[in-house]
């Protein structure tokens, strides 16, 4: 490796990790995804985030979750969550399938989907009954 190889990398380097510190250490790199009122999905080949989905849901309801979460690298793990932050149901990474929550109080639940150094993808569709 020549110097001026050497001088680039260094350089890149130094970029990825200012890119970091400014963004909060959220990191994309191959990221396409999409997102409405009632799914997230997403394709990475390096992905360092942590994304929310609020969804205000009243006592009765009953929330249903259509996934697919695939992992080839890293840490992906999607989760619901109540208001007060407790997790109600964990959807682990290399499975698919379709899961329902009775909601037992009202308020604002989210959705929140945990890359750390993951490639892969996942797609999360829902639906309140």
């Amino acid at each position: 490796m020549n110097d001026k190889q050497r001088s680039f990398r260094t350089s890149l380097i130094l970029l990825m990790a200012f890119s970091l510190l400014i963004t909060g250490c959220s990191l994309r790199i191959g990221y396409k995804s999409s997102s409405s009122s009632s799914k997230m999905n997403a394709s990475f080949f390096f992905l360092s985030e942590t994304k929310k989905k609020s969804l205000p849901l009243e006592d009765g309801d009953t929330l249903i979750i259509d996934y697919e979460i695939r992992l080839e690298q890293g840490l992906l793990r999607a989760k619901v969550e109540d208001p007060l932050g407790h997790e109600l149901m964990t959807l682990e990474p290399n499975t698919q399938g379709v899961r329902e929550i009775t909601i037992q109080e009202d308020g604002v639940y989210k959705i929140v989907i945990q890359a750390e150094k993951a490639k892969g993808s996942y797609k999360i569709q829902w639906r309140v009954e």
